[in-house]
């Protein structure tokens, strides 16, 4: 998305908001964890939107939760992309998060 801040090359990407605000003691939890595994992140707010936390908040209430993703260019289409480092990145990280 040309409109977002996420960049090929930049790591995990958390997304902070969309149509909803992300826990921020998560989030700080996952900095933390980048931060002393030196692996880059990038963080991502969205403007406008939403995901699939919209059906959980309607059926369960607001539960804490963050977005973790890779960076993607031509989401949704068949040209879809991402850069192969971003996808270990976030492999690693995820790793060390479920150890």
């Amino acid at each position: 998305d040309p409109k977002s801040a996420v960049r090929h090359g930049g790591g995990v990407s958390f997304c902070l908001k969309d149509d909803f605000l992300s826990d921020k003691l998560l989030f700080k939890q996952v900095v933390k964890i980048c931060y002393q595994a030196k692996l880059n992140y990038q963080i991502e707010v969205l403007t406008s939107g939403d995901s699939d936390i919209v059906g959980i908040y309607q059926g369960f209430g607001w539960i804490p939760h963050l977005f973790i993703g890779i960076p993607i260019s031509g989401m949704h289409t068949y040209q879809e992309k991402v850069l192969v480092s971003d996808w270990l990145e976030t492999i690693n990280f995820l790793k060390i998060l479920y150890e």
